[in-house]
C-alpha cells in the first residue's frame, strides 16, 4: 500500500495514530522498524547491507548473484562478510524484535514525534 502524504509532522502523526488505532489488538506487534539500506553493485553480484536500529544497532547483509556459477560463500569470504545460514524460527524473530526494534506500546507521543521528525528533514 502506498499513501502520498505531505511531509508535515502533524499529517504524518495523524496518519500514524490512525494506523495505530486500526491495529488495536493487544496481541499484535507494533514495532517501529528503522532501516538504512545500501547496495553495492558488482558485475556479477550485489551486496545489500542493512543497518537496523532502534534499541540496538544491527547490520545484516544479503548477497544476490546474477551468475549462478558464482560461489556465494566465497563472495562473502572475499568481502569479510560472515554468513549466518542457520534457520530462524518465530521465537528467534520475536526475541530479535525485542532486542532491536522500538515497541510503540512503550513509547510516549513525544518520542514517536521525534522519530517521525527525523525522517522529515
Amino acid at each position: 500500500m502506498e499513501i502520498n502524504i505531505t511531509p508535515n509532522i502533524n499529517t504524518v502523526l495523524t496518519l500514524f495514530n490512525i494506523l495505530n488505532n486500526i491495529i488495536s489488538d493487544k496481541l499484535s506487534y507494533k514495532n517501529i522498524i528503522q532501516l538504512e539500506n545500501y547496495i553495492f553493485n558488482k558485475e556479477d553480484y550485489e551486496i545489500k547491507l542493512t543497518h537496523q536500529f532502534g534499541k540496538e544497532d544491527i547490520y545484516n547483509f544479503e548477497v544476490e548473484v546474477f551468475n549462478h556459477n558464482l560461489d556465494i560463500l566465497k563472495i562473502c569470504n572475499d568481502n569479510n562478510l560472515v554468513s549466518d545460514l542457520e534457520k530462524k524460527d518465530n521465537n528467534y524473530w520475536k526475541e530479535y524484535n525485542k532486542k532491536v526494534n522500538l515497541d510503540m506500546k512503550n513509547l510516549d507521543i513525544l518520542k514517536i514525534k521525534t522519530i517521525i521528525e527525523s525522517y522529515l528533514k
